[in-house]
């Protein structure tokens, strides 16, 4: 590509609203162009690297068998969840919130029997986030995102299948030239889950790290050490009036009690699921950790009347003698979920399910019972670490990757069967992952530049060669388009930089767009029958002078080594 014919417009400085060093440099170098929304505009060198990442993403998958797919970024075809959405638009399509339903409903006619699996398929589509609130492309709006999707007849069958597919999300981050800052996350007790991080690559997703023990995990899904209280013996309950304490902190001052000695509720509804959530006084409920537990995608508040419809007190309720549905309301099922530092604490305060009353000394397992326990409150930074109780740390960056299983949940709900080998039927597993090329790209530029612009990797870089002539005299040009066309021909993308502009403005635009090598054809050189060659990541002294005939083999040379 010649940029004397190039929508290239590169800034001198970037705009004070960017911040971080990818905003900033993507906007120099001509990559993209905010739209004003939170989303941006990429533009020719930006979309040349979108798509060498596209490209670099179908060569891996196919080497798993992968087959691309191309799915309506609008449709009507919502189930489960989705058809909420559905009705309140009124029967317009609508863009789904997850693709796992609309890709089971895909598959299920399609389904007739063991031999239709394994199979993987995936889609690039755009994203759109309404609740991004940074302005830089690693929190854009909508982003180009990569997800594919695993299908297997078992939960054996899943296990590999998504062990494959996470192992090439690994080889591709690394070749986008992350590897030596990338870091994997598992999580315990989420089979399959694994988000891929850079740590120093800014972003919006929380997450907390231990720098003693080197614990880390998403806010979201991070334990704490939990002290459990003393064990004592357990009193009766004992009824206490508590006029006008409608708080946590209201009753223990009011009792007189720290707040780890009472038991707080919280109350939430999935669809027909009402879910009464009980956790110790002195922490919170996390709702996304409670939603996994569940097994649901988001929850609402309940309301007044539904909580007093399963015989409970809004400010003073408890679990104890509550109503497991209210069918008047809508709720078919109540579920009581307590946290599991609960059961290991005695005699707590908890509601009475009676306005202003509580129960002193009520105790799990003796005065009620759940339906779930498990680890469902909000991790602080300086909470203990759960490896070692140093303080936790808390920080901010960007997913670049993740992967799960939705094992069956889905086909259960829809009826996507098929029939094995005994001719029984049989649900679909499923495990999906997600790569955020968008915010790839720009994770590249926060790992891969320097002051004077962007230095990009190899694998990702939109041109090989930046080639540039200094000087307009005749013969600069015929060597320079000569070299131009060897390279191209031999497989090498090439920026050819033909303007007539200063060398100092020439070798400054080359350093900012960052391309890995550097070739200069001036009158200098093609006086000695040679070319100007230096490496982007090589300090400038370090340029030297290569005969014409030896400039193809340099770059072969030097970008087997960059890319190394």
């Amino acid at each position: 590509m010649r940029l004397s014919q190039s929508y290239l417009p590169t800034l001198h400085r970037a705009p004070t609203e960017a911040v971080e060093a990818s905003h900033q440099l993507l906007l120099r170098a001509g990559l993209l162009r905010p739209l004003g929304d939170g989303s941006f505009a990429y533009l020719p060198l930006g979309q040349r690297i979108r798509r060498h990442l596209q490209e670099m993403v179908r060569v891996a998958l196919a080497s798993l068998g992968g087959q691309e797919i191309a799915l309506p970024l609008l449709t009507s075809a919502v189930r489960g969840q989705e058809a909420r959405s559905q009705e309140q638009s009124g029967g317009l399509p609508v863009l789904p919130l997850s693709l796992e339903p609309l890709i089971t409903t895909l598959l299920s006619p399609d389904l007739r029997s063991h031999r239709s699996l394994p199979l993987l398929l995936y889609t690039f589509r755009q994203r759109y986030t309404a609740s991004a609130a940074g302005l830089g492309p690693l929190s854009a709006r909508q982003s180009l995102v990569l997800e594919a999707w695993t299908g297997q007849p078992d939960g054996a069958a899943l296990a590999g299948g998504l062990a494959a597919l996470q192992g090439a999300c690994r080889a591709f981050l690394e070749r986008c030239g992350l590897g030596a800052g990338l870091v994997e996350i598992a999580y315990p007790g989420e089979e399959h889950a694994h988000d891929w991080i850079v740590p120093d690559v800014p972003g919006r997703a929380p997450f907390v790290r231990c720098k003693r023990c080197e614990y880390l995990a998403e806010l979201h899904r991070a334990s704490r050490a939990k002290e459990a209280s003393p064990a004592e013996a357990l009193q009766p309950l004992e009824p206490v009036l508590t006029p006008g304490c409608l708080t946590i902190a209201q009753v223990a001052d009011f009792l007189g009690v720290p707040e780890s000695r009472t038991a707080k509720a919280v109350f939430l509804v999935a669809g027909d699921r009402f879910v009464f959530a009980v956790v110790r006084g002195d922490m919170d409920v996390d709702e996304a950790k409670l939603a996994r537990l569940v097994g649901v995608e988001h929850f609402r508040p309940a309301l007044e009347h539904e909580i007093v419809a399963l015989g409970a007190s809004p400010g003073f309720a408890s679990p104890i003698g509550i109503r497991r549905s209210a069918p008047g309301m809508g709720i078919t099922q109540v579920l009581i979920v307590v946290d599991d530092l609960v059961p290991r604490s005695p005699n707590l305060v908890s509601g009475a399910n009676k306005e202003d009353t509580h129960l002193r000394n009520v105790n799990y397992g003796r005065d009620y019972t759940a339906d779930l326990v498990g680890d469902i409150v909000v991790v602080h930074p300086g909470d203990p670490c759960p490896k070692c109780q140093a303080p936790l740390e808390g920080f901010a960056t960007t997913v670049l990757a993740r992967s799960w299983a939705a094992g069956p949940r889905y086909s259960e709900a829809l009826g996507a069967t098929f029939q094995d080998e005994g001719g029984q039927e049989c649900p679909l597993y499923l495990g999906c992952a997600q790569v955020e090329l968008d915010r790839l790209l720009a994770a590249c530029v926060e790992v891969h530049h320097d002051e004077a612009g962007i230095c990009w990797p190899a694998a990702v870089a939109p041109y090989a060669v930046h080639l540039m002539t200094i000087g307009s005299a005749p013969e600069v040009l015929d060597a320079a388009t000569s070299l131009e066309r060897s390279l191209e021909a031999a497989g090498f993308p090439v920026l050819f930089d033909d303007r007539q502009q200063s060398a100092g403005s020439k070798f400054a635009e080359a350093d900012l767009l960052g391309m890995p090598l550097r070739v200069t054809v001036s009158k200098r050189t093609v006086a000695q029958e040679a070319a100007e060659v230096k490496r982007r990541d090589q300090p400038r002294e370090m340029a030297q002078v290569v005969s014409l005939d030896d400039v193809l083999p340099w770059v072969q040379e030097s970008l087997w080594e960059t890319d190394d």
